[in-house]
């Protein structure tokens, strides 16, 4: 999976993001959301995905491995929102297995003992 984290905003409110890593992640099942805004009916796809470390809200992930991103050109690698098929983290939430201590975890935090679910 390549993982595009998103690191803040420059002075035109364009957000900015780290270098494309790859990252071991399980891209999950699709869901359709129907919502009704008006008279139009949306149905708006997402996937659910375990990364194998906590994520950045507002980052992108793409299933790829290091071909395929060694074949991004370098404005795709600047800013993944010019990839069509590059998804953008909504949510977030992680569970610690039982017996564990829970707290409050920071982006990049990896462990064997949590399980960390991102909406994308």
């Amino acid at each position: 999976m390549i993982y595009w984290k998103k690191i803040g905003v420059d002075d035109e409110g364009e957000e900015i993001f780290a270098e494309p890593i790859i990252i071991k992640c399980r891209w999950d099942q699709v869901q359709t959301d129907v919502m009704t805004e008006d008279v139009l009916i949306l149905e708006v796809p997402s996937n659910s995905v375990y990364p194998d470390r906590v994520l950045v809200i507002g980052s992108y992930l793409m299933l790829g491995d290091a071909a395929v991103l060694g074949n991004l050109t370098s404005l795709q690698k600047q800013n993944p929102r010019y990839i069509r098929e590059a998804r953008s983290v909504k949510s977030q939430s992680w569970v610690f297995e039982f017996g564990w201590e829970q707290f409050n975890v920071q982006p990049d935090f990896q462990s064997e003992h949590i399980t960390i679910e991102c909406r994308v």
